[in-house]
Order: C-alpha cells, then sequence, then structure tokens
C-alpha cells in the first residue's frame, strides 16, 4: 500500500515529503515505475524531490535513483543522479558495454520557453533533454559510415562511437533495427562515463494503452515540454504522427554507404515530407496545441527531438572527461 500511495502521489505531483518511504530516502516521493498523468507545460508544477529503487538486471544490481526539481525565480533547478525510474539493462544478447553509474548533474530549465530566430541542431555536445524520472535523453549516436581504416584515423571515426565530425553525412540511427548499439527494452544503454540515456521512446512514464491523452515525461534542453505519443483529435484518442519518411531508392554512387538501398541505418536515410507522410509535426517533432509549442514521442524518427525550436540552456552542454 506504500507504493501506491506514492505513485498516486507522483501522478499529480503533490510534493508533500513523505514521513517514510519503501526506500528509506528522506522527504522524498517514491516514483519506481510510476505512470503520470499530468499535462502542465510549465516546468514549476513538478517541484518536489523524488525518489526510486531500480534493478541493473544484467548485472543484478540494486540502485537508488533520486533527484529534485526547485523552482527558482523564472527557472526550474533540477539536481539528478541521471538514472531511471525503472529497471534497465534487460538485453538478452548481451549487457551495456559501460556499467551504468550514479552521477551528479544540475540542469536549468526556463518557465518561459522562447523560439529561436530558426531551429538549432542536434549536437553531441549537448544532452538533448531529461525526462521526469531524472533520466536523460541523448538522441544523436557517435557512429558514423567511415572510409577504410587507411585512408582515416581509427580514432576520428568508427562504425559505432567515435565519430565526432558533425558534418559527416552518414551518421547512424540507434534505432535501426539492424543497430549494434544493443539498447535495453527502453531504447537506452549507457555512455562511457556510465550515464543511462535514451535513444528514443524510454516505453515508460505514460499510459501506453492511449485511453487518455498523454502527460508530459519530460522537458527538452530549450525548455518546451515533451508529451508522449497520444493527443486527443477531436475526441479520438490516437497517435501523432512524424513528418518524416525514408527516401525512396539508392544512396549515392561513391558515398560511404555505397549504392545501397536507403533503409533507416542513417538518420540522412530520412526526409521531412509531411503532406506524404500525413504527419502533424513539424520539422523539429513538435507542434502547437491549445496556445502550446511542445514535442512528442512518435514511433517513426526522429522519436522524439529532431532539432530545437528555442536555444537550449548550457547547463546541458556534457561534461568534459
Amino acid at each position: 500500500m506504500a507504493v501506491a500511495s506514492c505513485l498516486i502521489a507522483f501522478l499529480h505531483f503533490n510534493t508533500i515529503p513523505q514521513k517514510e518511504n519503501v526506500n528509506d530516502f528522506k522527504d522524498c516521493t517514491d516514483i519506481t515505475n510510476a505512470i503520470l498523468t499530468n499535462r502542465s507545460p510549465f516546468c514549476k508544477d513538478y517541484e518536489g524531490k523524488y525518489c526510486a529503487t531500480i534493478r541493473d538486471i544484467h548485472n543484478d544490481a540494486v540502485l537508488k535513483a533520486d533527484f529534485s526539481i526547485e523552482h527558482l525565480g523564472d527557472k526550474c533547478i533540477w539536481l539528478t543522479s541521471a538514472l531511471p525510474n525503472h529497471d534497465f539493462n534487460d538485453n538478452k544478447k548481451e549487457g551495456f558495454p559501460n556499467r551504468v553509474r550514479k552521477q551528479t548533474y544540475r540542469f536549468e530549465i526556463s518557465d518561459n520557453a522562447a523560439f529561436a530566430s530558426s531551429p538549432i541542431s542536434l549536437s553531441l555536445s549537448y544532452y538533448n533533454a531529461i525526462l521526469l524520472n531524472g533520466a536523460l535523453v541523448d538522441l544523436l549516436s557517435d557512429g558514423c559510415c567511415c572510409p577504410p581504416p587507411a585512408d582515416l584515423d581509427p580514432a576520428d571515426c568508427g562504425p559505432i562511437v567515435g565519430c565526432r565530425d558533425l558534418k559527416n553525412p552518414w551518421r547512424k540511427d540507434p534505432m535501426y533495427k539492424k543497430t549494434e548499439f544493443n539498447p535495453d527494452s527502453h531504447n537506452a544503454h549507457s555512455q562511457d562515463d556510465g550515464t543511462y540515456h535514451y535513444h528514443g521512446n524510454p516505453n515508460a512514464l505514460y499510459d501506453p494503452k492511449g485511453k487518455t491523452e498523454s502527460p508530459v515525461i519530460g522537458f527538452a534542453a530549450d525548455g518546451f515540454p515533451i508529451y508522449g505519443p497520444y493527443i486527443n483529435d477531436n475526441g479520438k484518442i490516437r497517435k501523432v504522427k512524424s513528418g518524416y519518411r525514408l527516401i525512396q531508392g539508392k544512396r549515392p554512387a561513391g558515398s560511404c554507404p555505397g549504392e545501397t538501398n536507403f533503409d533507416g541505418e542513417f538518420i540522412q536515410d530520412y526526409i521531412y515530407d509531411p503532406k506524404g507522410t500525413k504527419g502533424d509535426l513539424d520539422s523539429c517533432n513538435g507542434m502547437t496545441r491549445n496556445g502550446q509549442y511542445a514535442y512528442y514521442l512518435t514511433d517513426e524518427y526522429p522519436y522524439m527531438i529532431k532539432c530545437f525550436k528555442g536555444t537550449p540552456n548550457s547547463s546541458f552542454m556534457k561534461k568534459l572527461h
């Protein structure tokens, strides 16, 4: 009963501290496997201290996750261990190459997210978002198609990791079905430093049955909210649809992948074509509804955020190692 009451409190973001909880954390709301309902686009409506007890399945280890949101002035301050509120590392083939470790991150989210003069591309230097379980989003991979090692220093580019050249025209999509990234069932894995992060739909935090509109599941680095995939379309609950589609035909002769079919292995295999897809969302994978701009989870590429409509806060810049 204690866990159930904690979850209900979290669904409505009641931030009254608990006297007791299953994790023995002080003054936090237990959100282990919580399903959210709050649809407020304002970070201040999620103030509180949260915690969870989770398992690294592959390593059979128990971890304690925690994060807090504090509203100060015109922004929210997030302090997080960057661990999710659910079990992870359940890939049956093999575990993550890097063991997940508890982190210490501080992020800022503006109360008043504003549009930039033009969309801003995602960058390997920035985390893209933080979700309402304290875990991070990092959508780009650092794997590319590269010339043979004889023509390029392998330290500068690799088939799965190590591609630091943002101008490389063939960057791999970690969500591609034949990828070697080997994510867990939450489309996530860990970085070299042990930071757990999502590359796509977290398959958590919202009701997957789609009986109601999805809640806010997190905030992008530019301050705009991120909603789950379900919307109310004139009384009908349905999933939003991306405006991207696979390019038809073959990749250019002489390109690194060669004259092979566009199949989704690379993010450059997709083109924005809302008319052709009958998509709902703009080129950044967001839209304005009821006067509020937000990003949405989609089953199709780009899954969450393709570009920033606002300016990402510098606090989301990655640590240097």
